[in-house]
């Protein structure tokens, strides 16, 4: 792309305790600097990111770029407004947790918000996958069972207490230690070379379907996760003894889980997750955003979103 293209900077009001209000100035002088056209939005409203992103695509096309500023929740907006659409985007952290750019920058880049945006400047574009399912688009996790009851649990906290930043997600944990753990799922899955996966689990603990490799404020259930190699990563936990589970979040955390009694892993192109259960719903999360669905069907979309890499 040449340096004609057009940039939309996407600010969120809450994102990042208020420090992405404070780059609008530095925005707008850098790019000042350099010649380009860029124009800085600050979101109003829960779809405002959303709405705003799709226009721009609507009016630029190919010349435009859409940089996100904010956490998990807005970049899985983004991503939807853009997906098989010519404009790309791309992602500065500046939200609680930032999982998905775990899989972008080193901690010591994403703490260097000015060197980064002196790096949208000249972005490369390329497309990379996301997950489709149901009615929308994930482009790093959806998951589902006690984690999302620890997501919960982590926003109710932040709610209350916004000083506390991603330290609402250790307390989320701590929170929901004595709620329910175990979900009645049957997961029916493809894989890439088109052989079915059959999996009856009557005592789950959580499941995440990946994309990308990161979630939860760190946890890291996909280690192996590529976000441009049209495959999926199912991870399931069944239910467990305390003392295990105490040693099994540590792995998880750390993506050495792989080989656990209790996990099953798989490569996934297509499939669905069911509950059990008759006239039940499944809990769970894209992206961050909590749903309640009586199932979740899913497919990868693969090279479905242009992404400005920085």
């Amino acid at each position: 792309m040449t340096n004609k293209h057009r940039t939309l900077f996407i600010l969120s009001v809450k994102a990042g305790n208020g420090k992405s209000l404070k780059l609008t100035r530095t925005i707008e002088e850098m790019y000042r600097e350099a010649g380009q056209d860029v124009t800085i939005l600050v979101t109003q409203h829960g779809t405002h990111a959303y709405e705003s992103a799709k226009a721009f695509a609507a009016e630029h096309g190919e010349q435009g770029i859409v940089f996100i500023c904010g956490g998990d929740g807005s970049t899985s907006e983004v991503a939807n407004a853009l997906a098989n659409k010519n404009t790309a985007m791309g992602v500065l952290p500046l939200g609680t947790a930032n999982d998905f750019s775990r899989m972008l920058y080193t901690k010591k880049e994403a703490a260097d918000l000015t060197g980064l945006l002196r790096r949208t400047l000249h972005p490369t574009i390329r497309p990379i996958d996301l997950i489709h399912l149901n009615d929308r688009y994930s482009i790093n996790i959806t998951s589902f069972g006690f984690d999302t009851i620890v997501l919960e649990h982590a926003y109710e906290v932040m709610r209350a207490l916004p000083f506390v930043g991603s330290a609402g997600y250790a307390l989320g944990i701590v929170k929901s230690l004595f709620s329910r753990k175990k979900f009645g799922i049957e997961a029916v899955w493809t894989d890439e070379e088109g052989r079915t996966h059959r999996q009856v689990q009557k005592s789950m603990m959580l499941g995440a379907l990946c994309n990308g490799g990161y979630y939860g404020n760190g946890f890291n259930p996909a280690p192996m996760a590529k976000t441009d190699d049209g495959i999926l990563h199912v991870c399931l936990v069944d239910a467990m003894p305390f003392p295990q589970f105490l040693t099994m979040i540590r792995a998880y955390k750390k993506g050495t889980h792989i080989n656990h009694p209790k996990i099953k892993m798989g490569n996934a192109v297509s499939g669905t997750f069911r509950p059990l259960k008759p006239d039940t719903s499944i809990l769970g999360n894209i992206d961050g955003i909590i749903f309640n669905e009586p199932e979740i069907r899913f497919e990868a979309a693969p090279k479905a979103l242009k992404f400005a890499f920085i």
